[in-house]
């Protein structure tokens, strides 16, 4: 390490730094453009790389990823072309990423990407879970379960709005007053 009085210099972001979001991001900037994807406009996380195939397009926050493709052999192509610069583990198709839901029906070929659970969240007041104060509260096929706060709203807390809720499972919420 450096002798007293003396400070040393990172050559690189560590992770967590303030400084790594930015450190990550030109990394992928200079090593996915040099394989030909480019940054969407809409979001600087989606990179696309057009192809024979039709487009293919990855996401990156941080350090999880995802790719899609029209084909599998085209997004297992994708993957071997990230793969030959970044090291990844494949965990198959996503169920979850960054907390929304992924369902896939091929029979009907749908793909529904949504995120309607809720479910972990501690407030220090109201709307540990959902917290609706004067407006419209619509729940659909959602799961809100084990949230609490320390006032009002645990699980779903509506005050002088109006609230639907269909197929949903909400339970194990907790507050410690109304909700």
């Amino acid at each position: 390490l450096a002798p007293p009085g003396e400070v040393l210099r990172l050559r690189r972001a560590l992770y967590g730094l303030r400084q790594a979001g930015r450190a990550w991001s030109k990394r992928l900037e200079k090593d996915l453009g040099s394989k030909g994807f480019k940054q969407s406009d809409a979001d600087p996380a989606m990179w696309i790389l057009h192809g024979p195939g039709g487009a293919v397009f990855s996401v990156f926050y941080v350090d999880d990823g995802l790719v899609a493709a029209l084909t599998g052999k085209d997004a297992d192509q994708l993957v071997q072309l990230i793969a030959s610069t970044f090291e990844l583990r494949a965990l198959g198709e996503p169920v979850d990423f960054l907390g929304i839901r992924i369902t896939r029906d091929r029979a009907a070929g749908t793909l529904t990407i949504d995120q309607s659970t809720l479910s972990g969240n501690t407030a220090d007041d109201d709307g540990g879970g959902v917290f609706n104060d004067g407006g419209t509260l619509t729940i659909t096929q959602s799961t809100i379960a084990n949230n609490s706060a320390t006032d009002e709203g645990g699980g779903v807390y509506n005050e002088d709005g109006t609230a639907t809720v269909e197929r949903s499972t909400i339970a194990n919420n907790s507050a410690t007053d109304d909700g």
